[in-house]
């Protein structure tokens, strides 16, 4: 089995009410967090607003995803998984946002959106499988692939 398709059907089979709490509370996180940022940014450096509102939105986005999106338990070793899959995501957004600025001469304010086709897919399939332990919505789903 080649990675691609699998990723592809994988994405597929998610259940579109998922995706669109996927997304709505990713919007809802953006928001908390730049607002939390904009206060912290008052008495803090923007460099020390921006760790505590970007570790607030690890924690936020766990428990939003977690019992919102996915509708399971929160356990402290999810939200542990969780963050660590956020930290690859940002490594790969960064390696992204780098390939597309310098190799394809994509305009600085341009590229994060660019970013943000090939990130958002990732986070919502790492997240889940961080928060449920799975890919696929169910066990027909997972007979696909054998």
């Amino acid at each position: 089995m080649r990675f691609r398709p699998a990723l592809s059907k994988a994405f597929k089979l998610a259940p579109p009410d998922q995706i669109f709490r996927f997304f709505w509370s990713g919007l809802a996180n953006s928001a908390i967090t730049y607002v939390l940022y904009l206060g912290l940014n008052l008495v803090l450096t923007y460099q020390v607003a921006f760790t505590l509102s970007f570790i607030a939105g690890i924690l936020i986005g766990a428990y939003i995803h977690g019992l919102y999106v996915f509708r399971v338990r929160v356990t402290f070793k999810k939200v542990v998984g969780y963050a660590v899959f956020y930290l690859a995501s940002y490594l790969l957004s960064l390696w992204l946002l780098t390939l597309f600025v310098e190799s394809f001469a994509l305009p600085e304010a341009i590229a994060p959106i660019a970013v943000l086709f090939f990130v958002v897919p990732f986070n919502f399939l790492c997240a889940r499988l961080v928060l449920t332990g799975r890919l696929l919505n169910d066990l027909e789903a997972e007979n696909e692939f054998k």
